[in-house]
Order: C-alpha cells, then structure tokens, then sequence
C-alpha cells in the first residue's frame, strides 16, 4: 500500500516538472520568436532595404538650381527612407541664400520629397562701387552684380551699403537702418522710396520724384516709417507735400515740412498702433 501511494505521488511530481518545464520553454520559445521579429523589424526599417532611392525636389527656380539638386542629393545618400534626413539637407542647404524654408517628406516606398521655398527680394541695395545687390526680408544678400535684372528691381525700396558680399547678412548696427524703414513701410510707399542711407548719424532718403525724407537718428525707426506711411497716405498733405523740399519723421509725433509747416495730423492714422509698435534700435 505505501509502496503504491509512493509510486504516485513520484508520478505525480514527474507531471508537475514535466508541465512547468513545457510553459518555460513556451515562454523562451515566445520570446526568441518576438526578439526575432523585432529585430527583423529594425533590420527592414533601419538596413539596405529602406535606403533612400531617389530624391525629387521642387520649388527652386534660380540659376544654382543643379547645384543645388546635387547638395539634397549628397545630403540624402546613404540616408534611412524611414528617418527622414531634414537636419543635413539643412545643413547643406545653409550656403545657398535664394533658399528661405525647407519641407521634406516621404515618397513611399523608399523615397523623398523636397519642397523649397524661394527667398522674395525686398530691398534693393547699392553699394559704393555702383553694384546692386538684392536683399531678402531678413536681410540676406541675393544676388548682385548682372544677376540683377532691371525687372527685379522696380517697385523695390532702395537703400545705400558699404561692402557686402552675396550670401551673407547685412551687418549690425546703425549700418542696418535703411533696410529696417525699407522692409517696414508698406509696399506703396516701399516702391517710392529711394537711397536710403546714413550719413554721419542720420537717416535720411528721399521719395521718387519728390522731397527728401529726413529720419534723424537710427532709432524708433519702425514709428518713423509708420508716420512716413500715414503721410503718403493722407490725401490732405498731398498738395503739401507736392511743394517741399523736405519731409522730417524724426518725432513720429509730430513731423513737419520745410518752412515748418506742420504735419501731425496726417499722421495721427499711425499713432493708434503706436503703443503697441515695440521701440526699434539700430542694432535690429
């Protein structure tokens, strides 16, 4: 009788073992299998089978286009269709000025799509030497020289430079006050505006075909466009103006012509926003 309880109870035990050891192995099986399946997952997301195959850009039109192309093409190669590469496209793409916002997404299966945004010139530039140059909205150098037809440059601001080079910025300081009034009245009065310049410590132009404009120092400048705005724009001061030699901005408040004549109420239209107009330094 002990013997055979025994007997079972030892048979008993051999199931028990037999059982767990059946779901461990289970449970390694499973986990192999998963690991695998994951890895194959990385291998097909991160390996030679999703490596970008061919990249198609548009949007970009200027003379450099080819080189341009090529720089996305070398930034791209050997890059993860997957992980899309928009950091070194960027990078690439940092020489090239006509070149204002990059967007790069996916073309499924393996390749990309780039999309380019132009740079828009805002400001015509002259330098010393008689050179035009065209300059972006945030103050990049274009083109210049022969590249710059005269059909880009009509309705364009223009404004007086020192040295400047293609694809880099205009310099700091007081040095930068054309291009801030040039840049911040509207477009209307952006295209009379002309030769823009400071001299000595004061910022003065003058309209097409009309009075010089005196802005005095290269401070509040976006007020002093602003009222340079409001006064084009009043038809009361048109006959004024039309028989002046000058136009002083240099208090938005309270500009004047020549003669002393008085012409703060045709700029009044400018002093509502003026409160919320932050105050601009020659450093912009």
């Amino acid at each position: 009788m002990t013997t055979g309880v025994s007997t079972r109870l030892v048979d008993r035990r051999r199931r028990e073992l037999a059982a767990r050891y059946r779901r461990r192995r289970t449970v390694l099986l499973g986990a192999v299998a998963a690991g695998a399946v994951v890895a194959a997952g990385w291998w097909v997301a991160t390996g030679p089978l999703m490596t970008v195959s061919h990249v198609s850009v548009t949007g970009y039109t200027q003379p450099d286009q080819a080189r341009v192309v090529r720089a996305i093409q070398v930034a791209a190669h050997g890059a993860n269709a997957v992980d899309l590469p928009t950091a070194a496209i960027d990078r690439a793409l940092a020489d090239a000025p006509w070149v204002s916002s990059v967007t790069v997404s996916h073309d499924r299966p393996r390749g990309l799509k780039v999309r380019i945004v132009e740079a828009t010139p805002r400001v015509l530039a002259v330098a010393g030497d008689g050179t035009r140059y065209l300059i972006s909205g945030g103050g990049r150098v274009l083109a210049g020289g022969s590249a710059v037809a005269q059909e880009d440059v009509a309705a364009l601001p223009q404004i007086h430079v020192g040295t400047v080079k293609v694809g880099e910025y205009l310099p700091a300081g007081a040095s930068r006050a054309p291009f801030i009034v040039a840049v911040t009245v509207s477009p209307d009065v952006a295209a009379r505006v002309r030769d823009l310049r400071v001299v000595g410590s004061v910022l003065t132009g003058r309209l097409a075909s009309g009075p010089e404009i005196r802005f005095g120092p290269p401070t509040d400048l976006q007020r002093k466009a602003r009222a340079l705005d409001a006064l084009l724009a009043d038809r009361r001061a048109q006959e004024i103006l039309a028989n002046v030699k000058y136009i002083d901005v240099s208090s938005p408040k309270g500009p004047f012509a020549d003669g002393g004549t008085d012409l703060s109420e045709a700029s009044t239209g400018s002093q509502a926003s003026e409160s919320a107009d932050p105050q601009v330094s020659s450093t912009g």
